[in-house]
């Protein structure tokens, strides 16, 4: 009985698979390029600046530019572990045309896609403490907001330059251009804290 209990060998350990560990081709395309289309449109928009009011257009145009990184930023901060961040980052990555009034923004629509492939091939795989699609439709409306404070107040204004004048309705101001993005930040705030996972200690 003895040689028999010490042939027996015990089964090997199973590896353990660290939910942290970076995705495949969907996770790792909606974040970097959503974050890569983002970048560059912020990179336009901040170098093209040929306001009278300086302070006042380049805060217009790190608003612009914030929104512009917001998909790629959730994606990013998804992972593994909160799945519902693609949702988010794909929803607003699809809107991103709309709520930037450029045609430029449809590129958006590819990264966007990839992050719902993502979202569809996480989704279930941690349990959060809220649900997903709340937490996407959470961050969506932020994004909404974060483009509304620029344009809520209308603040009509004209600017005199050489050999022209130039007036418009609705001027978006350094305090609107602020308001909007600190929205932005906190968008990726609530996200961040209601995607948690339920097994999370923090």
């Amino acid at each position: 009985m003895e040689a028999g209990r010490e042939g027996v060998k015990a089964p090997p350990p199973i590896p353990r698979i660290d939910p942290e560990q970076p995705g495949g081709l969907a996770e790792g395309g909606s974040a970097v390029g959503g974050l890569l289309l983002g970048l560059g449109l912020a990179v336009l928009v901040l170098v093209n600046n040929d306001s009278s009011d300086p302070f006042g257009e380049t805060m217009e145009r790190v608003a612009t530019a914030a929104l512009a990184c917001l998909p790629g930023l959730l994606c990013l901060l998804a992972g593994r572990r909160r799945p519902p961040l693609y949702l988010a980052g794909g929803m607003i990555g699809v809107a991103i045309p709309m709520l930037l009034g450029s045609i430029v923004g449809v590129g958006f629509w590819i990264p966007a896609g990839l992050a719902f492939v993502a979202y569809g091939r996480r989704s279930g795989s941690v349990r959060g403490r809220v649900a997903d699609p709340v937490v996407a439709l959470v961050c969506f409306v932020l994004a909404l907001t974060a483009l509304a404070a620029m344009f809520v107040h209308q603040d009509p204004a004209c600017s005199i330059r050489a050999n022209a004048s130039e007036c418009t309705s609705d001027y978006v101001t350094s305090f609107e251009g602020f308001v909007s993005v600190a929205i932005t930040a906190l968008t990726l705030i609530m996200g961040w804290t209601l995607s948690r996972p339920s097994d999370h200690a923090l």
